[in-house]
């Protein structure tokens, strides 16, 4: 299910909520997330500028092995960077909850450089 599309530009470092409250049950809670970014377009993320997950939250020093995803009990939070002009690229956020349900989702990211 795509949930929204956005128009970045490629230098910018954003982050975009989902908000999973009107679809967790009573008493449930969101326990993990993870993102995957892919694109179409043959070879755009294997360049050095496709958008991907930062590698840090804002203040943090950078490490490419903690992407900066954060989560409540009903929001998800991902930081997204880069992207090369004229590429759509889509993220999709995997979600498990306390009580064992998944959800998947996309959003989709068209970088225009204006």
């Amino acid at each position: 299910m795509n949930l929204d599309t956005y128009t970045p530009q490629p230098r910018d470092i954003k982050d975009y909520d989902v908000d999973y409250s009107p679809w967790l049950a009573p008493g449930d809670s969101i326990t993990a997330v993870a993102v995957t970014i892919t694109s179409k377009t043959e070879g755009a993320m294997d360049s050095p500028d496709a958008l991907r997950v930062a590698r840090a939250l804002p203040g943090e020093a950078e490490d490419p092995f903690k992407p900066a995803i954060q989560w409540t009990d009903t929001l998800a939070k991902i930081w997204v960077q880069g992207g090369e002009h004229g590429v759509t690229y889509k993220a999709t956020l995997l979600i498990d909850t306390a009580l064992g349900r998944r959800d998947e989702a996309e959003l989709t990211f068209k970088v225009k450089d204006t």
